[in-house]
């Protein structure tokens, strides 16, 4: 029971985490396609709701974001084991154990699934068009989106950045467990944490 209650913190403030970090994780294979230019962008006309809207449609939006629910759960399915590994503080998980990494990443999935169908989500990524583009620049995106290459562009998208994810999170839990690496933070973590402490105790 104790561990049961334990776990719960951690998905808690995890989750948190990992959901806020989702709306990156949808947002960036929808503008990837693109390079901005600062100074052009500040003089440039703004994006009308048409356009955006009309940008929308062509980008798929809300076909990407289904498709990211299923692209992105093997993340979390990692993610969740690392989780429980580390607060169990062991290298492997038996049956049980695994069952709750389990529970974890469908729990996170469930909370980052409550936000992108929130109507709001997809009002916040029009908007997001609307401050990233210019009319200009958004009607020469739509032109290329008209094309079948575009289309077959932006529909691999998604694939990319989950390769992308995949194996950033490889090499990131690769790096968090080397023994090295973990002393040289907690050195670094001390040194910020001991003075405030002494601080405290004056």
């Amino acid at each position: 029971m104790a561990l049961s209650c334990h776990v719960c913190r951690i998905n808690n403030s995890t989750i948190s985490k990992y959901i806020k970090n989702m709306k990156h994780l949808i947002l960036k294979p929808l503008f990837a396609t693109l390079l901005l230019s600062g100074c052009s962008l500040l003089q440039a006309a703004p994006m009308t709701d048409n356009t955006a809207n009309k940008l929308i449609q062509l980008t798929e939006v809300q076909l990407l974001l289904k498709n990211s629910q299923i692209e992105i759960q093997p993340i979390f399915e990692q993610q969740a084991e690392v989780i429980l590994k580390n607060a169990l503080a062991t290298e492997t998980l038996d049956a049980k154990e695994q069952q709750a990494a389990k529970q974890i990443s469908q729990l996170m999935a469930n909370l980052s699934k409550q936000i992108i169908d929130n109507p709001e989500f997809l009002n916040m990524i029009k908007q997001s068009y609307q401050r990233t583009y210019s009319e200009e620049e958004a009607q020469a995106y739509i032109a290329f989106l008209s094309t079948p290459q575009g289309q077959s562009i932006n529909r691999k998208s998604p694939e990319l950045m989950k390769l992308v994810m995949q194996q950033s999170t490889a090499l990131s839990n690769q790096i968090s467990n080397d023994p090295q690496q973990q002393e040289k933070f907690m050195q670094q973590l001390n040194s910020i944490i001991q003075p405030l402490l002494k601080r405290k105790a004056k």
